[in-house]
């Protein structure tokens, strides 16, 4: 029971501290008498501009066939795995509440600036480079030139803002959290299709869109589907759900979900568990398989998983372990890669077309080959705060804690061809397995 209840404490305070980071960015900050705007900035503007390569990266050994192409530093700490629109334009969006559009030699293009006091979710793109994003209080559709396409409000808000909102996106409508409820809206003019209640404090948020149309989105102690209409589909656990018996050492045992989903070519879900669970799903809601890393160990999964060409499912943890497990669950390998970020928000992994499994760890990039050796590292003097995303010329691009966005040139030639190469599948971030 005591070893339990210090499980539990830890999650608390895990969430007091996504709490306290929220509070922050709300409170901490000087309000402006800003509107929405979009807003042009010269190539050469002094907001950013492209960094030599500090100390601890200069000269360095390690760097080898993958050298860093440049860094660009903006004011605030980025939130958004970057998008990689159709002309090779990379947009991302930081906790100051600006989206940012940069070009592939790293130069600012513009900026849209929300109110300084709404964070912006991680970004969309559609294939007219059109962006889709989610503060607390609206969701924003924009141009590809920065311009503002339409606005919705979100009513009533959500008194328990979350750190992040996700969403997903199909090609004419866009799912996403909305205040209190999550909702379907018309990508054409953001006309709300429909809502449903929605649970107020979540640890992950982020859904998914199968081939059939089902929504699936993780609500902290429960999966939920609906389908293309918003009508409930299943949950898990069911009705009359029989929990198995509780883990050594510990006398309640739920599993509550902490990562985004990743999904199979059979359209299987994976996932992980904030306290050392990862396990399958059906498409129907069925549990497939768990893997118990150990809660005792503060092993815990919040990264998103990635899968491979062959369907080999690779998954980080918390402490830094890289695990490839076979679809029906069995453990192919693990490696143990360095330290963990010390972030809520956890990088995932993304898979290049040459096998190579790219993994963010604490002060470090690493490159895995699928066997999980280590092909080579680059040391980096802050961690990464924001899952990467490989472009088709084989760029890697992250963000850092210390406001910097990276382009790391690798020996792959674009992202893996399988079912869920990277965080929200692809370079839209669409969160959509078709």
């Amino acid at each position: 029971m005591k070893t339990k209840t210090a499980v539990l404490w830890l999650l608390c305070i895990a969430i007091l501290l996504a709490g306290a980071r929220v509070s922050y960015w709300t409170f901490g900050r000087t309000p402006t008498a800003q509107k929405p705007r979009a807003q042009l900035v010269a190539r050469n503007s002094p907001i950013g501009g492209k960094q030599a390569l500090p100390d601890k990266l200069a000269g360095s050994p390690v760097i080898g066939n993958s050298p860093i192409k440049w860094m660009q530093v903006l004011p605030d700490q980025l939130i958004s795995s970057p998008v990689i629109g159709n002309d090779g334009s990379i947009y991302t969006a930081t906790f100051g509440g600006a989206i940012y559009a940069l070009d592939s030699s790293g130069e600012v293009r513009w900026t849209y600036h929300v109110d300084p006091h709404e964070i912006p979710s991680a970004l969309m793109r559609d294939a007219e480079d059109n962006l889709y994003f989610t503060t607390n209080a609206k969701v924003f559709s924009l141009t590809a030139s920065g311009g503002k396409r339409w606005e919705t409000d979100c009513a009533p808000l959500n008194p328990f803002p979350r750190v992040v909102q996700e969403g997903a996106l199909t090609r004419d409508t866009v799912f996403t959290t909305c205040g209190e409820n999550f909702a379907a809206l018309d990508t054409a003019d953001g006309r709300e299709l429909w809502k449903v209640p929605y649970t107020f404090f979540q640890y992950n948020t982020t859904p998914v869109v199968l081939r059939s149309g089902a929504i699936v989105l993780p609500e902290d102690q429960r999966l939920a589907a609906v389908d293309r209409n918003g009508n409930s589909l299943w949950n898990f656990p069911p009705p009359k759900y029989i929990n198995p018996k509780p883990r050594p050492a510990l006398s309640l045992d739920q599993m509550f979900f902490s990562s985004a989903i990743a999904v199979g070519p059979d359209e299987s879900l994976y996932l992980g568990s904030g306290d050392g669970e990862f396990s399958s799903f059906s498409a129907e809601g069925v549990l497939n398989w768990t893997y118990d890393a150990g809660p005792l160990r503060k092993i815990f999964f919040t990264a998103s998983p990635v899968i491979t060409s062959d369907g080999t499912v690779i998954a980080t943890s918390t402490e830094a372990s890289v695990y490839a497990f076979t679809s029906t669950g069995e453990l192919r390998w693990s490696v143990h890669v360095g330290s963990g970020v010390k972030s809520m928000i956890q990088p995932s992994p993304v898979l290049g077309s040459d096998g190579t499994i790219y993994v963010l760890t604490a002060g470090k990039l690493l490159a895995l080959s699928d066997l999980g050796t280590t092909l080579w590292e680059l040391p980096l003097p802050s961690d990464a705060v924001t899952s990467p995303t490989l472009a088709p010329d084989g760029t890697l691009y992250f963000g850092t804690s210390d406001k910097t966005l990276y382009a790391v040139q690798t020996t792959s030639k674009e992202l893996m061809n399988s079912a869920w190469p990277k965080y929200q599948h692809d370079l839209w971030n669409s969160g959509s397995n078709f």
